[in-house]
């Protein structure tokens, strides 16, 4: 499984390779490879979501550089709706203007919890009529822990501490 990467930025290739190399899964055995677990998603209508993005030869234009954050998240999902068996569901990546200068990608968790009708948070018993309300948390990661992170999100459990996390953010039910 991959995960997308929005740049809100035209992203050069040093700048790729930076962000690339230094987030990869690092190797398993000594003689190994790196592993780029990210696919660069440069549009809203990106056709390959399948291959990993190792590297990039020209700068990489963006149709995203003056996107709100609903119009990215809903990109994400769509994008990943048509891929689901490759791209995570629950994170994506945004690098931003600032990624560039204190090497820090931007890490959307996407979390839930349940609600009761007086809005207390538990889980749903017999007859409370619970809701679940979607939460997405922004955490701003160091290139160097960007996978660790994304991998402790996959993980039972998720995160057990967030020392990034800077704004929890939460969708009303429709």
């Amino acid at each position: 499984m991959n995960a997308l990467v929005i740049p809100t930025y035209d992203i050069t290739p040093e700048q790729w390779a930076d962000f690339a190399k230094t987030a990869a899964i690092p190797p398993s055995t000594p003689d190994g490879k790196l592993i780029v677990p990210y696919i660069l998603v440069h549009s809203p209508t990106q056709e390959n979501l399948k291959e990993e993005t190792e590297r990039i030869s020209t700068t990489d234009k963006t149709e995203f550089s003056s996107a709100t954050w609903q119009e990215i998240r809903d990109t994400v999902l769509d994008l990943a709706e048509r891929e689901p068996l490759t791209i995570h569901t629950r994170y994506f990546l945004i690098l931003d203007k600032q990624s560039t200068e204190d090497r820090r990608v931007i890490v959307m968790e996407r979390d839930g919890k349940w609600v009761n009708a007086e809005g207390q948070e538990r889980w749903p018993l017999p007859g409370d009529y619970a809701i679940k309300i979607t939460m997405w948390k922004r955490h701003r990661v160091p290139f160097e822990e960007a996978w660790e992170t994304v991998a402790l999100i996959s993980a039972e459990g998720g995160l057990e501490e967030e020392p990034y996390l800077e704004e929890v953010m939460e969708e009303q039910p429709e």
